[in-house]
């Protein structure tokens, strides 16, 4: 799969705005992580139509947001499959080393890297999705010194047609992320086939 032969790049198409009237701020904690939640279950549903998906059982405890889902692998036949778990911790492990190496202490660092793990999980996911014709208009984070930035979606396309916008990411994403949580799990693993339907069905405006 070509987009995790050069995974340092950024290769999502995408459309940019540090301010933009049209994206509604998420001034709190739980706001932002809800959303980006929101984000990665709607991602996670529309990936699901070309892949299958295998997640890690989210901890029951997380009751004050929704919880952000830790992906195992996705897999598509017999011989394309990320193992997206792997990657993502490689990836923090390699910017760990790059802060510590510039002076940011340890403790600062690994407060960091919950943050990271999911800025690297969204960008991939949406990395996957443009290679099936998606894209997104995108608000960068400013973040603070020294911290990744991320971008959050607030519009979604397909083959130039407006599929998802703010609202209906927050309010669609909500829903399949609850869905997924409720789904049964093996050696706590949640596994999405293909095509599951019940997941799709949730996929409308």
């Amino acid at each position: 799969m070509k987009v995790i032969n050069q995974m340092n790049m950024i290769h999502y198409r995408r459309e940019t705005h540090k301010k933009t009237s049209e994206y509604k701020c998420c001034y709190s904690f739980k706001e932002n992580r809800d959303y980006q939640s929101e984000q990665e279950s709607l991602f996670l549903a529309l990936l699901s139509q070309e892949f299958t998906i295998k997640l890690i059982c989210p901890n029951k405890r997380c009751v004050v947001t929704l919880p952000f889902l830790r992906i195992l692998e996705i897999q598509r036949g017999t011989d394309d499959c990320v193992a997206v778990n792997d990657w993502v911790n490689n990836r923090i492990n390699e910017r760990l080393k790059e802060e510590l190496s510039q002076g940011v202490s340890r403790k600062t660092a690994q407060r960091r890297s919950e943050n990271y793990k999911i800025t690297e999980t969204l960008h991939l996911i949406m990395d996957l999705l443009s290679e099936f014709g998606y894209f997104f208009q995108t608000r960068t984070t400013t973040g603070k010194k020294g911290m990744c930035k991320i971008d959050i979606a607030y519009k979604v396309f397909n083959k130039n047609k407006l599929m998802f916008d703010q609202e209906s990411i927050s309010r669609i994403g909500s829903a399949i992320n609850k869905k997924i949580i409720s789904l049964p799990s093996e050696n706590g693993i949640i596994t999405i086939k293909k095509g599951y339907l019940e997941l799709l069905q949730n996929i409308s405006l």
